[in-house]
């Protein structure tokens, strides 16, 4: 693992592979890195001129949660472990703000995906990250556009930064290799997000639209399978104890049901897991308040 030195080596407790970032001053440079990289992978230089690169480089510029209102620490400390605090208190993720044609030009070049997002962690595409520098970072990136509607809502913000800090410290806690499908790690990510900022105190947007199946089916897990145990299946990859619990009772692939990939434009597929997550939420001997499911599943 790579480490500024001077840095408390208790970080190498993590997976190797990482180089995290000390400061703000790297920040700008990895995403420096990422532009000019000669691998073909990347081919933001196809739709941009060197020139244009440099303006764009330019205007991108690092921001401080907490100068934006937001303490991610505290949002955030209710699901951490000991290590995964001192890891967010010695290298806290940095957030880049990336002006949208950048931004857009880095999704192209990760096979078009989360263009339209409003922030990316930069490990997401492992494959761009992966073979172009060889290792992972605390680095967030930001679209300038998004940022800029949004930057004095402080709810929206503080869902969003904790949101990708937490895909960060998930990230850096698991084992090497080992990867959880996108639907339920998106789910479970804002669930936490949200969660974390009801119990410190702050007020939420309901039904915000930012994963609306996904965070569903979150809600649900930890009703079913409990909160610690959702908790720890987060931070390790390993579901198994969540997946027996989920196909128990739901039926023998319920589990692959509910993490497959969604099609929002398929009507009968958000049909088909809204009815199965209240199928969950009925067999379950505890769940006694239905009326809490319509809320959160909708009719």
């Amino acid at each position: 693992m790579v480490l500024e030195k001077g840095v408390d080596q208790k970080a190498t407790i993590f997976p190797p592979g990482w180089k995290f970032i000390a400061n703000e001053k790297d920040a700008q440079k990895f995403l420096s890195d990422l532009v000019d990289s000669p691998t073909d992978l990347f081919r933001v230089r196809s739709s941009l001129s060197a020139s244009d690169l440099n303006k764009l480089m330019s205007r991108c510029y690092s921001i401080d949660p907490k100068k934006s209102g937001v303490d991610v620490n505290s949002v955030l400390a209710p699901f951490l472990s000991n290590r995964q605090k001192d890891l967010l208190k010695t290298f806290p993720p940095y957030f880049i703000i990336v002006p949208k044609e950048l931004y857009e030009s880095l999704g192209k070049a990760t096979k078009g995906s989360n263009t339209g997002a409003l922030a990316t962690y930069n490990d997401v595409h492992p494959d761009l990250i992966g073979l172009m520098l060889g290792f992972k970072s605390n680095v967030v990136f930001l679209r300038e556009d998004y940022f800029q509607e949004f930057r004095f809502n402080p709810n929206t913000m503080r869902t969003l930064l904790s949101h990708e800090s937490l895909h960060y410290i998930s990230e850096a806690s698991r084992p090497g290799g080992v990867e959880v499908p996108h639907f339920i790690n998106e789910g479970i990510t804002e669930y936490l997000a949200l969660l974390g900022s009801l119990r410190s105190g702050e007020s939420i947007v309901k039904n915000s639209g930012i994963y609306p199946i996904e965070t569903m089916t979150a809600y649900v897990l930890s009703k079913v399978a409990g909160e610690d145990e959702l908790t720890k299946a987060y931070f390790s990859g390993d579901f198994s104890r969540i997946r027996a619990t989920v196909d128990r009772l739901g039926g023998f692939g319920s589990w692959e049901t509910l993490t497959a990939p969604i099609d929002y434009k398929n009507t009968n597929d958000t049909k088909e897991r809204r009815a199965l997550l209240r199928s969950l939420l009925a067999k379950k001997s505890d769940f006694t308040t239905l009326a809490e499911a319509a809320s959160i599943l909708g009719k």
